[in-house]
């Protein structure tokens, strides 16, 4: 199935792509954008799933800014790789945030793709399509 092109029919730009994990449905792509692999970010009210605390319980780019703020990420302009910084960045498709990816010191980027794999890609739009767009790109210092 993974291997199968037409599973990323919906991305025309992903032209190459590296498999970096197995199929695990326990975190998502909202959690993997902060490095969180054992459970998934959403804005709802239910056990498993993590949303920030004093963050609101909405599915809106604001609420995932301020979800993503609350790790030390602040708005930046440009999905370039900048020394000293990790950058995450937040797909749309009509209106409500559906997609997060994060960069690498190596200035690619992985992405949890649904509750499937792990992948690594060349850049942070190799997502854009039929899909969604880059609606927010987040910064914050590297620790490391």
């Amino acid at each position: 199935m993974i291997d199968d092109p037409a599973y990323f029919a919906g991305f025309p730009k992903l032209t190459s792509r590296k498999i970096k994990s197995p199929i695990d449905p326990s975190y998502n792509c909202f959690a993997f954008a902060v490095e969180i692999t054992d459970i998934p970010w959403a804005p709802v009210k239910q056990g498993g799933v993590y949303w920030p605390a004093g963050v609101p319980f909405e599915d809106t780019l604001d609420a995932y800014s301020q979800a993503y703020a609350s790790r030390g990420y602040e708005p930046c302009q440009s999905a370039d790789i900048e020394l000293g910084y990790e950058k995450i960045v937040i797909y749309e498709l009509d209106g409500k945030p559906w997609h997060a990816a994060r960069q690498l010191e190596n200035g690619n980027w992985v992405s949890k793709m649904g509750s499937a794999v792990d992948i690594e890609h060349p850049e942070a739009d190799s997502l854009e399509g039929p899909m969604g767009h880059v609606a927010l790109i987040m910064r914050r210092e590297r620790t490391q």
